[in-house]
């Protein structure tokens, strides 16, 4: 999946039954009633506090019709191998964030008392993925250069520049390194700027920097 770790992490928690739902600290003799804290109208195993309870199950329909269609009570296995029927990878990457965004939800109020929305922590959940994707994106298809570094020509200086545009964090950056004959360093930089033009941007402010 193409996702934070974070929830990768949780996905394979959920399948293993290893999140600590009312259920399984019932289990572990750490709480004595497993009605979920929501509905107060099941027990909370996962599938009933990512997708079964009444608290969260219609924000579903907006994203997932086919879960809507089966009145079964699923697992959460059966519920994404329903959702990767239409096999769209991608489908499933968005199950578990939504899922993810849903146990987040839950911890919210159990440990800290707030009620979030829940159309406000899916769209976070799914900001933070198109956040991961584009990073992942940028790191992979930035384009180095086919040649290696050749030191300049004796009693000369060489300067290389790079700059770098963030999309999601609307920012861009500029990186400048000075360097001699001996591959020594004498200048390196690092500056913030509101430039289109980020390549020549770089090579004015690498310019600024070595001839102040």
């Amino acid at each position: 999946m193409k996702v934070p770790n974070r929830v990768k992490i949780f996905a394979w928690r959920a399948f293993k039954n290893g999140l600590p739902t009312r259920r399984n600290l019932k289990a572990r003799h750490i709480v004595q009633e497993a009605l979920c804290e929501w509905c107060t109208e099941g027990e909370k195993d996962v599938a009933h506090a990512l997708y079964y309870c009444l608290s969260v199950r219609q924000s579903w329909k907006h994203y997932f019709l086919v879960l809507m269609t089966d009145d079964a009570q699923l697992d959460i296995i059966q519920l994404a191998l329903k959702v990767m029927s239409k096999r769209k990878p991608e489908d499933l990457d968005k199950f578990f964030l939504i899922a993810w965004s849903m146990w987040h939800r839950r911890n919210q109020k159990v440990f800290e008392n707030k009620i979030l929305p829940t159309d406000q922590v899916i769209v976070h959940a799914l900001i933070l993925a198109k956040d991961y994707k584009e990073a992942r994106f940028q790191k992979q298809n930035r384009k180095l250069s086919s040649c290696c570094w050749q030191a300049p020509p004796q009693n000369a200086l060489k300067l290389n520049v790079d700059g770098v545009v963030f999309d999601t964090l609307n920012r861009v950056r500029v990186g400048l390194i000075l360097r001699n004959t001996s591959c020594e360093v004498i200048l390196v930089a690092s500056m913030q700027e509101n430039g289109v033009e980020i390549e020549l941007l770089a090579i004015l402010r690498g310019l600024q920097s070595a001839f102040p």
